[in-house]
């Protein structure tokens, strides 16, 4: 009779694993016995009984249901600052390079990356294509941005300009690397409630920024730590999101920064990249986000 009396309860919660879940099955467990124990000793359960009983369950679950609520944004983010730096340290940041290898889905190494961001609206990425003899540079500075690709075989250079709103997700990409998980400006931040990620439990926070980028970034639960994140924007399908998983650590002037970003397109491994230096507060001059002169 134990064993139905508690096969009967736990289909309305597949999901009980956490100890408030498990305080509230025995709970429950415990009435179903005490209502057979009752009724086999001939003592009838009248309905204002079982009411009152009912009550005191809905009273216990709504305390449970407190204690469960779903951590707030700020909290999330205050815990994923603390893991990678000060907030002194963090906030003092007005620019940042970083340098590294890139590689394919094989794993194979095909060029160097140098990437540069100075706050408040400058970007840059440069890659060297050695599979390609080829060099890509994207830039912007909040006012124009242009996307460069020159081919070293042929010396051929053609430049295009940045669109409206390409531009406006360049400059909200560079705010996703400064700001270190910090609200954007003009943007905001919900909590999309818990997901699994790289085999882990994490917190989800979708931060939408001012320019159309939305980047969901998931936060393991246990570390505070970020697992991975998808990029994307409005207009893009489920299955086209680009998914970056983060792995190892490398420190720079008291923050710590993902060692290796590995890119997903459409389930698989698309390309990495292994930074080997990272320097924070280099002195940028402007001149490298200008569009290039003829």
């Amino acid at each position: 009779m134990a064993v139905r009396g508690l096969r009967e309860i736990q289909p309305f919660f597949p999901q009980a694993g956490g100890y408030p879940q498990k305080v509230l099955i025995a709970l429950l467990f415990k009435l179903v016995i005490l209502v057979r124990l009752h009724s086999i000793a001939g003592i009838i359960y009248t309905p204002m009984k079982l009411l009152s009983a009912l009550f005191s369950i809905s009273c216990l679950c709504a305390s449970i249901t407190a204690l469960q609520a779903a951590p707030t944004p700020a909290e999330v983010i205050r815990q994923a600052r603390v893991k990678i730096g000060t907030e002194a340290t963090l906030s003092a940041v007005r620019s940042l390079s970083l340098e590294g290898n890139a590689f394919d889905a094989d794993g194979k190494k095909i060029g160097l990356v140098l990437n540069d961001y100075k706050l408040p609206n400058k970007r840059r990425e440069y890659s060297f294509r050695t599979d390609r003899n080829a060099e890509i540079t994207l830039a912007s500075n909040g006012l124009e941005g242009f996307l460069k690709s020159r081919d070293l075989n042929t010396q051929q250079t053609p430049v295009r300009l940045l669109n409206g709103t390409e531009l406006k997700a360049s400059t909200d990409i560079l705010h996703a690397e400064l700001d270190f998980f910090a609200t954007p400006k003009g943007g905001k931040i919900t909590y999309a409630g818990e997901g699994t990620q790289q085999g882990k439990v994490c917190n989800i926070l979708e931060y939408q920024y001012a320019g159309g980028i939305i980047i969901r970034r998931y936060f393991e639960k246990t570390t505070a730590l970020l697992v991975a994140q998808e990029i994307y924007d409005a207009t893009t399908p489920k299955e086209d999101r680009r998914l970056v998983v983060f792995e190892g650590v490398l420190e720079s002037e008291g923050i710590r920064f993902p060692k290796k970003i590995i890119n997903y397109a459409k389930g698989k491994i698309d390309s990495s990249i292994e930074y080997t230096a990272v320097k924070v507060n280099p002195t940028i001059p402007d001149s490298v986000f200008a569009f290039p002169m003829p």
